[in-house]
């Protein structure tokens, strides 16, 4: 179980690097005439809306047990 949560842990420290490495140097979107790589960033955003949601937190939950289930 301490296994689990140092993994976690650390999985979440990374995704907070990106944020804070954003926020300490200012940087600020510019949206631009150039669009189409910014439509996967969409769509991955949309993972999040009904009833896209429900699917993903299900996947996402069912991968988590099996893990527990695995180690």
């Amino acid at each position: 179980m301490v296994e689990i949560a140092k993994r976690t842990g650390m999985g979440a420290l990374l995704l907070m690097v990106l944020p804070l490495v954003l926020w300490a140097s200012g940087w600020q979107w510019q949206p631009e005439n150039d669009y189409r790589w910014l439509k996967g960033w969409y769509w991955l955003t949309q993972t999040v809306t009904s009833p896209w949601g429900t699917m993903t937190s299900a996947l996402l939950i069912s991968w988590f047990l099996w893990c527990c289930v695995i180690v």
